[in-house]
C-alpha cells in the first residue's frame, strides 16, 4: 500500500515524485505483490501509465 508519498519542498517539480514511484513499482515487481495506491499523487501516476496497470491490487 502507497499510502503517501512526501518530497520536501525544495525537490518538489524535479520528477524525484517519480522516481520514487517508478522504484517502488520495481520493487513490488520483484517481490511478486501489487500495489494499493491510497497517496492521490501515486494512484493519479499509476492510472496515467496503463503499462503499469498489471501493479494495481
Amino acid at each position: 500500500m502507497i499510502d503517501h508519498s512526501g518530497i520536501l519542498e525544495g525537490f518538489k517539480g524535479k520528477t524525484y515524485g517519480k522516481i520514487l514511484l517508478k522504484n517502488a513499482v520495481y520493487f513490488t515487481c520483484e517481490q511478486g505483490v501489487k500495489i494499493t495506491p491510497l497517496c492521490p499523487f501515486a494512484k493519479a501516476q499509476l492510472d496515467k501509465n496503463e503499462d503499469l496497470a498489471d501493479v494495481l491490487y
